[in-house]
């Protein structure tokens, strides 16, 4: 396998590294423990959908790519209800709105305690063109959620 893009996470990544929050509430933070670099969302029980949003990525065909998150997770429940992945072939930096955005189908469902792989996430849909993924952290007051962390994004061919 081929990589095509290995994003990965240092103290800049949330200022300058391209990444993006939205809402811009500083939800998403940065940090370095135990020899890891990651960005992480921890909550508990207040009710929040956060975005954090990549750069803008071209990487050519990738019709039989897929898309791997190296990130770890503490949850009770069905964490699929929390922790989704999302893709856009629109969304341009600017306004942002949900509806220039497309789920993962299947989404994750490979959530390590420990900082481990995820399951695959099929490129094929956007073909050649620009896109951006979105990590989205979505809760709604209930109890169970903790924290997301996440060390890289992997794209391999």
């Amino acid at each position: 396998m081929e990589t095509l893009a290995n994003l990965t996470f240092d103290a800049n990544s949330l200022v300058s590294g391209g990444w993006s929050q939205y809402p811009d509430n500083q939800s998403w933070k940065f940090q370095a423990y135990g020899g890891n670099n990651f960005i992480y969302h921890n909550t508990t029980n207040e009710n929040c959908d956060d975005w954090l949003i990549s750069p803008e990525l071209t990487l050519g065909d990738l019709n039989g790519a897929q898309l791997f998150l190296d990130h770890q997770n503490n949850v009770g429940g069905s964490p699929a209800t929390y922790y989704q992945v999302y893709y856009s072939t629109t969304y341009n930096g600017g306004a942002f709105n949900e509806s220039d955005w497309t789920a993962f189908n299947p989404n994750l469902n490979v959530y390590p305690s420990d900082f481990g792989m995820s399951n695959g996430l099929n490129l094929s849909a956007i073909g050649s063109q620009k896109f951006r993924i979105a990590l989205r952290y979505h809760r709604s007051g209930t109890a169970n959620g903790s924290r997301w962390a996440v060390r890289g994004v992997k794209i391999v061919k």
